[in-house]
């Protein structure tokens, strides 16, 4: 109900996790966790555009006369531009998701619990997660270890988009160059610190690294 109006629902989009430190000297570091796996490819309308283009250029290069290779030509100038302009729900969603827990989502959350627990303290959690370190993994999560990622490297990176037991570079790269772009914002803005994108087998590790070193 918190986030519904008016019959109108403004949830937030939210990322999966979150964890946070204590440090010793009273201050807190908070890690924003967004676990995504190899689906990417399946999930994404963006794929299915890519596929659909791919197979209207298959059709142009095997046209069998010259008003058909042209009619084909015409369609592929007007469709091709929109599609490396084309930004779906999927990449959407990803790129909102820190943004909107931390600007949205936890300052409403305990605006919320304030009005309901009357606690003796209220502090201000804009100016708090200002202050706060906060840091932001998306981590991938193979569901099919034997040919979902071709080498460690790849399946570093978010958008290893398996297309027909291949990846598709070019979609991978139009997912992570975008993310990084608005990441790259919001670590300028001071939303969040940093971010990084960690392969599943390397969770375990990274989550006994950040909660059990020294404080």
């Amino acid at each position: 109900m918190l986030f519904i109006k008016s019959e109108i629902n403004f949830t937030p989009k939210t990322i999966d996790a979150i964890g946070f430190k204590k440090c010793e000297n009273g201050s807190f570091i908070i890690y924003l966790i967004e676990f995504k796996g190899d689906k990417i490819h399946n999930k994404t309308s963006k794929a299915k555009f890519k596929q659909y283009l791919d197979e209207l250029k298959q059709k142009h290069d095997n046209a069998l006369n010259f008003i058909e290779e042209e009619e084909i030509q015409d369609i592929l100038n007007h469709i091709e531009p929109l599609y490396h302009k084309y930004s779906d729900s999927l990449l959407n969603s990803l790129a909102l998701k820190p943004l909107e827990t931390v600007t949205t989502a936890l300052p409403l959350i305990y605006k919320d619990y304030c009005e309901n627990n009357n606690p003796r303290e209220i502090f201000d959690i804009v100016e708090f997660l200002r202050k706060t370190v906060i840091n932001y993994y998306v981590v991938l999560i193979p569901d099919d270890e034997t040919n979902t990622f071709r080498t460690r490297t790849a399946a570093k990176t978010l958008a290893n988009a398996v297309v027909d037991g291949d990846v598709d570079l070019e979609l991978r790269e139009n997912y992570e160059n975008n993310l990084k772009t608005y990441y790259e914002r919001y670590k300028q803005a001071g939303i969040i610190d940093s971010y990084k994108f960690i392969d599943t087998s390397e969770f375990n590790t990274f989550v006994l690294d950040i909660f059990m070193a020294e404080k």
